[in-house]
């Protein structure tokens, strides 16, 4: 079950949610809209600005803003469809139970222009998932706890 905007609400209420800052303007019916930090890695460099102009055919991770925590959900993340019509293709997997962290997203632009995304605006949403019962062993891999923008640890 994806929770509602009212089931959000409770849940970082009663503790089994973390979104940190929360912003109420990017709480949606469904999920919540997470923003961009104004960090990035682009060509193996590392940016913060606040406004990225995202360069066509080029790869990025970007940092979300908020800081998400999960006790017993998943996050389900998706680029908001503003940025799929201009071109960005989000590769995410899933946030895991126990999952406390910033957030670094990989983004493709497939366009033949630059796209422009502004620290602090709404770029991906996340939809929280319940589980079927609680989880035997909670997220605790090399990504757990990232304060920030995070490259690949492989």
């Amino acid at each position: 079950m994806i929770l509602s905007d009212k089931d959000i609400l409770r849940y970082l209420e009663n503790g089994e949610l973390i979104i940190n800052p929360f912003n109420e303007d990017s709480l949606q019916p469904s999920g919540y809209d997470l923003r961009f930090s104004g960090e990035y890695f682009l060509d193996e460099n590392r940016f913060k600005k606040n406004i990225f102009e995202f360069p066509p055919k080029k790869h990025g991770i970007l940092s979300t803003l908020e800081k998400i925590g999960l006790k017993n959900l998943i996050g389900d993340i998706k680029l908001r469809s503003s940025f799929c019509r201009e071109g960005l293709i989000g590769s995410f997997g899933w946030v895991d139970p126990g999952w406390v962290g910033v957030l670094s997203l990989s983004v493709f632009n497939s366009n033949e222009n630059s796209v422009t995304i502004k620290k602090g605006e709404q770029f991906a949403q996340i939809a929280f998932v319940t589980l079927s019962s609680d989880v035997k062993k909670e997220y605790n891999g090399k990504y757990k706890w990232s304060e920030g923008l995070e490259a690949s640890k492989r």
